[in-house]
């Protein structure tokens, strides 16, 4: 068996900084759920945890992702889908602050703390997404998913919602303040 990274203390760790529950779903993931967790584990932030919700797969998703240990908990369920997987971690996590990560990408190594501090920096932000570069035949690529939304100016804040739901530039992994799922 090949042996499975472990969560290391973050030198840029707090006391004080808030747990981040990272849901990943899955479904016959085998293929790149270990660079998936490898990527979580890469992180320069702590706290965490990580949920792997496993979504009925037929695969070694479930093997892979139970190798791993503490902290990563996995959840089987029946296959509803990423959003009834993505539910269900929801209602298995503990953080403060809620982040997404789908089976088959992968987070820069301070992509995580960089997310949590712009999230902190103002008690009127809710979420922040990234962009995305593509991966293709395991070869990073200079395409970027959405390219053009960098800090994307919302002039008329009574509207954010709308215009957030018209352009859906959210990207899946997002990260979040928990209070948003009270709404």
């Amino acid at each position: 068996m090949t042996e499975v990274p472990r969560l290391a203390q973050s030198p840029n760790q707090s006391p004080h900084q808030p747990l981040v529950s990272i849901i990943v779903p899955a479904f016959n993931a085998q293929e790149y759920l270990a660079e998936t967790i490898d990527s979580i584990i890469a992180q320069t932030y702590r706290p965490l945890e990580i949920i792997v919700v496993d979504d009925g797969s037929t695969d070694a998703t479930v093997k892979i992702a139970r190798a791993y240990g503490d902290p990563v908990v996995v959840i089987e369920q029946e296959n509803r889908g990423p959003a009834g997987a993505r539910n269900t971690g929801f209602a298995a996590a503990r953080g403060a602050i809620i982040a997404l990560l789908d089976a088959d990408d992968q987070w820069m190594p301070s992509r995580l703390e960089r997310c949590v501090e712009v999230l902190q920096s103002d008690p009127q932000i809710g979420f922040v997404t990234t962009d995305a570069f593509l991966i293709e035949e395991n070869q990073r690529t200079n395409k970027r998913y959405y390219g053009g939304y960098q800090r994307y100016p919302f002039p008329d804040r009574a509207n954010q919602l709308q215009e957030i739901a018209k352009r859906n530039f959210v990207f899946v992994s997002a990260v979040f303040d928990r209070r948003l799922l009270d709404l």
